[in-house]
């Protein structure tokens, strides 16, 4: 989905005001680009307008806790790094 500036600038307001400065500071690449998508597959049925911070914040807790917590981001970089070394 291709957003407009109005649009960008919009949804890019509603991240921040849903999401901590810790929140935002701790993610690691990866998550934010699992939110990043799973906020692109919630634009797919609801306009930026529609997105609400418990959406935004859901996204978080998903890909922050189930989907790709830190931790095993982490040990799957370490143990790749681990296998390349070999």
């Amino acid at each position: 989905m291709t957003l407009d500036k109005t649009q960008q600038d919009a949804l890019t307001q509603k991240i921040l005001e849903a999401l901590t400065t810790t929140q935002r500071g701790d993610l690691l690449p990866r998550q934010t680009q699992l939110i990043e998508d799973g906020i692109s597959d919630l634009l797919k049925n609801h306009s930026v307008e529609q997105l609400t911070s418990e959406m935004i914040q859901g996204q978080y807790e998903l890909v922050t806790e189930v989907v790709a917590p830190a931790e095993r981001i982490l040990l799957s970089e370490r143990l790749s790094a681990s296998a390349d070394k070999d």
